[in-house]
């Protein structure tokens, strides 16, 4: 199949260099039996690149080389949100295909695009913590923290956060344009069966939403999310109702971590996580077995250490203008 028709023309897939990930390997100082300067953990370190590598070739297959951009990172936060140059990390080449994408924050907003923009009717909707070179083309907006929203088409869900507290002049615009737009609950950390992020209101770690080979809309959530509360249950009933989506829950007990942090593509193909069994059983339900397509290796160590995956250290980016790539 022609790349072209899994992503728009002229957009490209946007992912960190595997640079990105060496801090998630590191024991700092402080932590259990570390003193003095970070050590890396090995095991983890070849866990992440094999990870990383598996991610990039499943995403060259179905769009091209082309179609990717492999950003180059010079600066990354670890896990105590220090920033740290990747030289101090581990013994790891620049990657000959990589370049810079310095309209992104170096230090989490090009490790982690998915929390810096999403693209809406058109419209590039930016994190403005994240992506810090802004024009007419790009508008900030609460909706550009991405982890916080799940846009298909004309199909937005959205965070409590957002829909209680952000500007409902946002959200009765997009619905103007004719979009539908409902909210998904708060996720209680200490109920689910991993933990996704320090955020409660990140809601693509426990959710999917998945257009089906007949174009109707379904959204994946994670049993323990489901059953985190009885508001939770009203609230994931009440929000897909709203927007015509057909709610499903999926046992997430033998999942890898965060399998539902997944991404389709305009075809309606799937990337996602190889081992997640009972997840993967309902979208082939959905689009067809020869439409999913899952990585060479189960993602164990992104989302275990990154607390994210496929969809979080990804995203699709539209054509920009010279000017952003010599900002």
């Amino acid at each position: 199949m022609p790349d072209t028709e899994r992503i728009p023309s002229g957009h490209k897939i946007l992912m960190p260099d595997s640079m990105a990930l060496a801090t998630l390997s590191m024991k700092r100082p402080g932590d259990e039996g570390i003193s003095f300067m970070p050590t890396i953990d090995q095991e983890a370190l070849t866990g992440l690149l094999n990870e990383h590598a598996a991610i990039k070739a499943l995403l060259i297959d179905l769009v091209g080389r082309r179609n990717v951009i492999i950003a180059r990172t010079s600066m990354i936060s670890d896990t105590h949100g220090d920033g740290i140059s990747v030289a101090r990390t581990a013994p790891i080449d620049v990657l000959p295909d990589s370049r810079n994408v310095p309209f992104l924050e170096q230090s989490y907003g090009v490790c982690w695009p998915r929390d810096a923009f999403s693209v809406i009717n058109g419209q590039i909707l930016i994190n403005r913590r994240l992506w810090t070179y802004a024009d007419g083309l790009v508008r900030p907006s609460s909706f550009g923290d991405g982890g916080k929203v799940l846009p298909w088409k004309q199909t937005i869900l959205v965070s409590k956060d957002i829909w209680d507290a952000q500007k409902r002049a946002e959200i009765v615009d997009l619905r103007n344009q004719g979009l539908k737009v409902g909210f998904l609950p708060r996720v209680d950390p200490d109920k689910q069966e991993w933990d996704f992020n320090w955020e409660q209101n990140h809601i693509d770690g426990h959710n999917s939403l998945i257009e089906d080979r007949n174009g109707g809309m379904n959204l994946l959530v994670a049993k323990s999310y489901f059953d985190q509360s009885k508001d939770t249950r009203k609230g994931l009933e009440y929000s897909t109702d709203s927007v015509g989506a057909k709610l499903w829950v999926v046992d997430d007990e033998h999942l890898p971590p965060l399998a539902f942090n997944l991404e389709q593509f305009l075809d309606g193909t799937v990337a996602m996580t190889k081992g997640a069994q009972a997840l993967e059983q309902v979208v082939t339900e959905l689009v067809g077995p020869e439409k999913v397509r899952t990585t060479s290796t189960q993602l164990w160590y992104i989302p275990g250490e990154g607390q994210g995956g496929i969809r979080c250290i990804t995203n699709i980016l539209p054509p920009l203008p010279q000017a952003y790539w010599q900002c």
